[in-house]
């Protein structure tokens, strides 16, 4: 025994010596004397300082057999002896590695219930009491992270806190870290910030207590960061967030290892990715998405990385990206360890192939793939609805009634396993209800259309917040009702839908629309004051659309117009429906324009003082009623047309070019139904501005007539899309300008015109190579009169509207930006140009409704600009008048009928 105790004292002065140098020779020759005292009969002492040392080794070298060793030999303490509190942490250590190395969760419970045995047995003050609640602390923060289980979490909270209150000195700034830590877990699972002050209170104390050499400090830097994320998201302040991201990146150039540098490049990506998300800065996104892609390649990082690029492509645009997110997030779910890991990212893989099926529906499949894979790793509610929404797509795409069968089948699944407490339940009985209503367009039987009511009326009670859901409802319930021809189910219908447009939750567009079938649904019932209440709320609603709203439904946008205004007149308030008409279109068209400002509500005074050089004349066409409201100096004239119906309107509009016969009998048409009903009350030789709404804005109301009576033989005609346009039309028209020079854009041949234009105006011409959209735009800045012989395409938005120049289409929206305050005429013969180049800055132009044959419209292009040097500048309508009675007889009237004056 006497030699044992002597290898004992030599093998422990070995580890001292090691202990102060850190010569890792030391400790393997202290370690192998140990062994041999250990040999000689040792004693309990040589056991504990041997396990603690082999312990201690693989800290620093990883050698798995030093950890299984160290074990052997505390077990031997536990089955003799018993352990202290030291030995029993250090047997927590080594139970929390071997999770660590092999992720069998039966060592992280050992160690856990082994710290909570010895933790409620001892109390503060005892030697490594600290050291064991901070052990305790760190085991259920891992299995929290494996398990999901909050219990957990909030057990390793109240366990660091015991740490930190009874924390010896040298260990106390490690233990506040790890506290602030495990807090930082819980803000990040719960999304509750109460704890947000404390964590931080935690981390400014351990950094007041770390020297600024130490290494602890870059995890202090990484949980600044990390909270000044959730500080900056309660108090929206980029400051804070800024200042993270800076500790964040001190934190990644002092991280010592993979783990902790992978853990902190995702932090500092997140608070990227925040910023982006807060601030809308797009080199934020892509710095983040770089900082990932030097992270560890491991499932959760993987992840993060997939759900960066999916980010990109939902707020650029980007494909590329996407399919980089697929796969990336495959590689994700083949790199997962841990089911959380597994769920994540098979969770984030079924969304980005979701959403490239959205964008090629061929890749459907892909989709349903994904969702089954997830399905199978975890049937919960969200999976199945993933899946539901994935086969609902199947069906969009090929018609597989099968996949929406399945699909509803999967949200009934989902709606039991979200019960009414669920917060999201509504969404569940929304989910059944869209699938109801496909059913219903499939069958048409009244009682599947019943069960899509029942379930969409249900989730908008379950979630009046939810405005999408009470809108889909509104909408289902007056299709119930239309079908009935219940006036009662209408007016619910109307009730509802007015609901729905009164909320803030609604995006514009669709309240905007909700307000307008309120409206139009009341009217259907006779039920005028209603009607008249939803037509103010839509135009109300109107002012807040923002460009992007109105380009892609400016038609269905100018029609709810219309109605607004055939509501207001029915009202009796001809005022007011002249207003409106103004204010909506006006509104819209400087949308398309890029001009998001507000615009004002005109004045009725303002709108009869455009008609001192002439009455303006709304010609208002709507389902509901169609009118004419003229402007006169000091009134406004109602005009109804009992003999002008909608649909009748849009036939003409789509018919009236197919033939000679039709296009005679649309002439005969407008001049029974519009032009002669309005004419009988306007002098001969006035002159009249045309502004058309709906489906007569494309038909030539200038030429309308029958057996010998014709607009052009009773007044000069010119078109204006609003009032406001002539006016400030006129107002340019009349400020002074320089010198009348012309340009000629000619990108193909056009020999005569281009001759008389240069003979008449000594006009410079851009021809061939020479038109092209660089110097048409130099050109247009210096020549207020431009002469377009060229074609062009209209588009239902003026804005988008364009000429075909030699290297590409010039827009009106190009011509716009230029501003052009010297602009005086355009003359285009290309076909229905002339509002969107009124609005785009020219206050005179000359145009064809549709495209003629190139040498009548020369004929009459170059008859014109005589005439218009004849009558003089300022009467560009006149000139062009007198060109078109005189040619008329010698041109049919599909010809000289295309030619109109819109403007000054």
């Amino acid at each position: 025994m006497a030699d044992a105790v002597a290898v004992h004292n030599q093998g422990g002065a070995l580890i001292e010596q090691y202990q102060r140098t850190g010569d890792h020779r030391l400790l393997d020759e202290g370690v192998s004397v140990l062994r041999d005292a250990l040999r000689l009969g040792g004693l309990t002492e040589t056991i504990s300082t041997l396990a603690s040392s082999l312990l201690h080794r693989y800290e620093t070298a990883h050698d798995p057999a030093d950890l299984d060793e160290a074990m052997d030999l505390l077990t031997r303490l536990v089955d003799g002896p018993g352990v202290n509190l030291t030995q029993a942490t250090e047997i927590v250590r080594i139970q929390r590695h071997r999770y660590e190395r092999d992720g069998d969760l039966s060592s992280l419970n050992e160690a856990i219930a082994l710290a909570q045995g010895v933790v409620g047995q001892t109390g503060p003050g005892q030697r490594d009491y600290d050291l064991m609640q901070h052990l305790l602390g760190l085991a259920l923060a891992e299995r929290y992270d494996r398990t999901r289980h909050l219990t957990d979490l909030e057990g390793a909270i109240a366990a660091h806190r015991i740490a930190a209150d009874n924390a010896r000195d040298e260990l106390r700034p490690g233990m506040l870290l790890n506290l602030a830590a495990t807090l930082r877990a819980r803000i990040a699972a719960t999304g509750d910030l109460s704890m947000l002050e404390e964590a931080e209170a935690m981390v400014g104390g351990a950094l007041a207590a770390l020297p600024k050499t130490d290494p602890e400090r870059g995890n202090a830097e990484w949980l600044i960061g990390a909270l000044a994320q959730f500080r900056a998201q309660l108090n929206r302040d980029t400051d804070v967030l800024t200042d993270g991201i800076g500790a964040l990146r001190r934190s990644v150039e002092s991280a010592r290892d993979p783990e902790s540098l992978g853990t902190r490049l995702d932090s500092l990506a997140g608070a990227l990715l925040q910023r982006f998300e807060q601030a809308g800065e797009p080199g934020a996104l892509d710095e983040a998405i770089e900082v990932l892609r030097r992270t560890p390649p491991t499932a959760e990082h993987l992840t993060s990385l997939g759900n960066a690029l999916r980010l990109r492509y939902r707020h650029l645009g980007d494909v590329d990206s996407l399919r980089e997110a697929v796969r990336v997030l495959r590689d994700a779910v083949a790199a997962a360890v841990d089911p959380h890991a597994h769920t994540a990212a098979a969770t984030s893989l079924t969304r980005a192939s979701t959403e490239m099926a959205e964008r090629f529906p061929e890749l459907v499949t892909d989709a349903v793939n994904a969702a089954r894979a997830l399905v199978a790793a975890t049937p919960s509610a969200d999976a199945n609805e993933m899946l539901a929404v994935a086969l609902r797509m199947r069906f969009d795409v090929t018609d597989a009634r099968e996949a929406l069968i399945e699909a509803g089948e999967l949200f009934e699944q989902v709606l039991r396993q979200r019960p009414a407490k669920d917060p999201l339940h509504p969404r569940a009985l929304a989910n059944l209800g869209g699938f109801w209503q496909q059913i219903y367009e499939l069958t048409g039987t009244p009682e599947t259309l019943n069960e899509a009511v029942i379930y969409y009326g249900r989730a908008a009670r379950a979630d009046p917040q939810q405005a999408s859901y009470q809108h889909c409802f509104a909408r289902l319930l007056l299709r119930q009702a239309e079908q009935a021809g219940d006036s009662g189910r209408l007016r619910a219908a109307a009730r509802a839908l007015a609901e729905a447009a009164a909320s803030e939750a609604l995006d514009p567009v669709t309240r905007v629309l909700a307000a307008h079938t309120a409206s139009m649904t009341s009217a259907g019932i006779n039920d005028w004051e209603q009607a008249l209440r939803g037509a103010e709320r839509a135009m109300a609603l109107l002012l807040r659309l923002r460009r992007a709203d109105v380009e892609n439904g400016l038609a269905e946008l100018t029609g709810l117009v219309a109605d607004a205004a055939a509501c207001a007149v029915q009202a009796g308030q001809l005022a007011l429906a002249a207003q409106w008409l103004e204010y909506g279109r006006d509104l819209l068209l400087a949308r398309v324009f890029e001009d998001d400002r507000q615009v004002a509500f005109p004045s009725v005074g303002d709108l009869q003082q455009s008609a001192v050089d002439g009455p303006v004349v709304l010609v208002n066409v709507s389902r509901l009623r169609c009118d004419a409201l003229t402007l006169w100096p000091g009134r406004v004239e109602l005009l109804p047309l009992p003999r002008l119906r909608y649909d009748d309107a849009v036939a003409h509009a789509e018919h009236f070019g197919s033939d000679d016969r039709a296009f005679a009998e649309t002439l005969e048409w407008l001049w029974d139904t519009v032009t002669e009903p309005v004419l009988e009350g306007v002098p001969e030789h006035t002159h009249v501005w045309w502004s058309p709404t709906g489906p007569l804005a494309g038909l030539p109301l200038h030429a309308a007539g029958r057996d010998g009576r014709t607009v052009l033989d009773r007044v000069v005609s010119s078109y204006t899309p609003t009032v406001r346009a002539l006016t400030w039309a006129r107002a340019r028209a009349a400020a002074p300008v320089g010198a009348p020079s012309m340009v000629v854009v000619a990108p193909a041949d056009a020999p005569y015109e281009v001759a008389v234009l240069a003979e008449l105006w000594e006009a410079a011409a851009l021809e061939g190579p020479l038109a092209t959209r660089e110097n048409v735009l130099a050109a247009l800045e210096h020549h207020p009169y431009v002469h377009f012989a060229c074609s062009g395409s209209p588009d239902d938005n003026p804005a988008r509207s364009e000429l075909r120049l030699h290297d590409g289409p010039l827009t009106a929206l190009d011509v716009a930006r230029l501003g052009l305050p010297a602009a005086r005429l355009a003359v285009l013969s290309c076909g229905h140009l002339a509002g969107a180049f009124l609005l785009a800055g020219y206050p005179s132009v000359v145009d064809t409704l549709w495209e003629v044959g190139e040498q009548a419209a020369a004929d009459v292009s170059v008859a014109f600009h005589s005439a218009l040097l004849d009558h003089g500048l300022s009467l560009p309508a006149r000139a062009l008048h007198a060109v078109v009675c005189e040619l008329r007889d010698r041109y049919p009237a599909r010809i000289w009928a295309a030619f109109t004056h819109t403007g000054a």
